[in-house]
């Protein structure tokens, strides 16, 4: 779901930042050059978020295992969008949203069920694959069932 949002949000950004470059040169063949820059700008500035944003959410998609650092600058990044016109306003809202389900995303085994946070520095948590309880490292069988643990 994050994925999909922050991708459309991005796509939206760069969409509405060939919109803005291409009214800085319409402004500017009017005679009216210093606004024709701004727009052309701002335009190029949009633009380059919503790219870097479609980038971040396929790194996101590449490697859910980073999600939070990927959901935080996807959220910065829309909300930066806004100079550009932040992707007609609702790219902005979807980055916004696809960023936050990025940070808030809970990885998950095939079962459906979450998947045990690790700790840097720690043995990684073991569980026994028929009463799902708890199992120390270095140890052979569950204590629970007694059957031999992976």
């Amino acid at each position: 779901m994050a994925f999909i949002l922050s991708i459309l949000a991005g796509v939206l950004m760069i969409i509405d930042g060939a919109f803005l470059s291409i009214a800085g040169g319409v402004v500017s063949s009017a005679g009216y050059a210093d606004a024709g820059a701004l727009l052309g700008g701002l335009g190029f500035l949009g633009g380059f978020f919503g790219f870097i944003v479609v980038v971040l959410s396929i790194l996101l998609f590449i490697s859910p295992d980073s999600h939070v650092g990927y959901g935080i600058a996807i959220l910065l990044l829309s909300l930066l969008s806004i100079v550009g016109g932040g992707g007609f306003i609702i790219g902005l809202i979807l980055g916004v949203i696809g960023g936050i389900v990025a940070i808030v995303f809970v990885p998950e085994d095939g079962a459906g069920r979450p998947l045990p946070r690790e700790v840097p520095g720690t043995a990684r948590r073991r569980f026994c694959a028929f009463c799902e309880l708890p199992i120390p490292p270095k140890t052979a069988t569950c204590a629970n069932c007694g059957r031999i643990a992976d």
